[in-house]
């Protein structure tokens, strides 16, 4: 693990930019048909894409053996932003502290910033993720 968090520290202050479309209704506020048809992007599916870009970023640093998994996450949604359009998330790894990475950024449709977010990734053996899953597994099975 000492080798990992060596090569984690070196991405500490360093800065990227992923975009994606709001393509169809997977990205969409949809709790209900009426918020649906507003074609509007959601949290929700906002907060996905910005985990995604953490784990794409910590992904080429990391051994196969090793996962990264959000462990403490905040966003502000500040303003809507309508299906076709491309939002773009520029993303900081803030700090490193052992097996723990600190993101923050902000993320923009064409016209304005949308959200503001900070998140932490814990990177973990993919043996003790695989573990405790089956563990739990178990259990369910157990009990039904």
């Amino acid at each position: 693990m000492r080798e990992v968090i060596e090569e984690l520290k070196k991405l500490e202050g360093k800065e990227q930019v992923f975009s994606f479309k709001v393509l169809d209704d997977t990205f969409l506020w949809s709790e209900d048909e009426e918020l649906l048809s507003l074609g509007t992007l959601s949290t929700s599916a906002l907060l996905e894409n910005v985990h995604r870009c953490g784990y794409s970023i910590l992904k080429s640093v990391i051994p196969s053996n090793y996962v990264s998994v959000v462990g403490v996450t905040s966003i502000r949604h500040l303003s809507v932003t309508p299906v076709h359009s491309i939002v773009s998330i520029k993303i900081l790894v803030k700090a490193v502290n052992e097996n723990k990475v600190t993101f923050e950024g902000e993320a923009f449709d064409e016209f304005e910033e949308v959200a503001s977010f900070s998140f932490e990734r814990v990177v973990v053996s993919l043996g003790s993720v695989s573990r405790k899953i089956k563990e739990k597994s178990d259990k369910i099975k157990s009990i039904n």
